[in-house]
């Protein structure tokens, strides 16, 4: 009776000294995390800088075990930023006294309790759409918390890089019928889902764009942060075709780049300006500043060109446009 009474007792101490929140392991106790995630800055995802109800990310404890290593983790949609773990038993907590160090990157890839490593990634064409960037804009984010407050807000910020181009008229009309490619960009690389860290493939491959169906006249790419050397830019726009060649071009991590390309029209020589038009959303990054004049079609004239951080360097750059 003696036996049975003190097991009733200690069962009731270990039910009352537990809560939800609380890790009854057999080693270190730990305190349930509460994962929060926030992007940027405002307007900083392709989307906007909110998360969608039922949008995944993983979560990984630096160093710990494979039971908080690459966790799913899924927005509950409440405030559109609070993310809980999928399934049953698969919360990260906290343990021990000191700082506890984590990491989160999206999209999600692989599954519970192995690092999900060295992720493929490809800026083709095919996926510039709107819908098919979600899965090419990679986000990571570092945070610390303690078991006395498992509270986590991750701070993500975009590992791949954001080119603009608003299309227009010489004479601030709509071109019509806009299409472009652009040569010389590498588009396979990788993402490193522990660090956040993008590398480079080998080859390079066009990326061709029909600019939303004449709906918009704004195109705006993702692309993996790379130096350029030289690119070369094609439109078609109103039956006209124009080139442009581009040297020295740098796309950074988390930046974003906006240019305006004007075109002129029928009735006039035709030519193409790209001018450097403001930063927007992403964080500022460096472009170019890039002024053309065609005096006829089949002929080349030589411009000036500047990079966005002032630094007074021009190069010469060919451009050529030819009725469609």
């Amino acid at each position: 009776m003696k036996n049975m009474y003190l097991t009733v007792v200690l069962g009731i101490l270990v039910l009352t000294g537990c809560n939800s929140n609380e890790y009854g392991g057999p080693d270190t106790p730990g305190a349930k995390a509460e994962i929060w995630g926030s992007i940027s800055s405002p307007q900083t995802r392709y989307h906007g800088s909110m998360w969608g109800q039922g949008e995944c990310i993983g979560v990984s404890v630096t160093g710990g075990d494979t039971g908080s290593t690459n966790i799913l983790y899924q927005c509950s949609g409440e405030n559109e930023q609070l993310f809980t773990a999928v399934g049953d038993h698969n919360d990260i907590y906290i343990k021990g006294n000191g700082k506890v160090s984590l990491t989160a990157y999206h999209p999600y890839t692989g599954i519970n309790g192995t690092a999900g490593g060295l992720v493929t990634v490809d800026t083709k064409s095919e996926n510039q759409t709107a819908t098919n960037q979600l899965n090419i804009d990679w986000l990571f984010a570092e945070a610390t918390t303690t078991q006395s407050n498992p509270l986590i807000n991750f701070q993500f910020t975009h590992q791949l890089s954001q080119l603009s181009l608003i299309f227009k008229n010489k004479d601030e009309s709509k071109p019509e019928n806009v299409s472009y490619t652009l040569k010389g960009f590498i588009t396979k690389g990788f993402f490193n889902t522990s660090n956040g860290t993008t590398s480079l493939g080998t080859e390079s491959e066009d990326v061709s764009v029909l600019v939303n169906d004449n709906t918009s006249t704004t195109s705006t790419l993702i692309l993996l942060p790379q130096e350029v050397v030289q690119t070369t830019i094609e439109v078609v726009a109103d039956g006209f075709f124009y080139e442009k060649t581009i040297d020295n071009i740098t796309l950074e991590s988390n930046r974003r780049h906006l240019y305006t390309v004007t075109l002129g029209g029928e009735g006039e020589n035709p030519s193409i300006t790209i001018t450097e038009s403001g930063i927007t959303d992403w964080q500022p990054g460096n472009g170019e500043n890039i002024n053309s004049t065609t005096d006829a079609p089949e002929t080349d004239t030589a411009f000036d060109s500047s990079y966005w951080n002032n630094s007074g360097e021009t190069q010469d750059i060919k451009s050529q446009s030819t009725e469609k």
